[in-house]
């Protein structure tokens, strides 16, 4: 599913990112007033995402899909490790 990501007035600026987090917590960190986005397909890593945010104490926008370059759906495989999950367009 393609979805358009409208950010709220107010927002000052915005970033897609990665690992559950770490790179929002990264970045807030050098830009303390950021607001993120966070794009999570696995919905196993989407508990953990959350609690590393909320911990952190980093304002994102949680979205549970995959981001790509072009609308268009893609399977999930999951490997047994959450850290292991591919779209089925890539090697796993």
């Amino acid at each position: 599913m393609w979805m358009r990501f409208q950010p709220n007035r107010g927002w000052r600026g915005a970033g897609v990112t990665r690992e559950r987090g770490m790179g929002a917590i990264s970045l807030s960190c050098q830009f303390p007033d950021a607001a993120f986005v966070c794009v999570e397909p696995d919905p196993r890593n989407l508990p953990i995402l959350a609690s590393n945010l909320e911990a952190n104490a980093v304002p994102a926008k949680i979205i549970p899909r995959a981001a790509g370059p072009r609308p268009g759906r893609l399977k999930l495989r999951c490997g047994d490790d959450p850290t292991c999950s591919a779209l089925e367009s890539s090697q796993m």
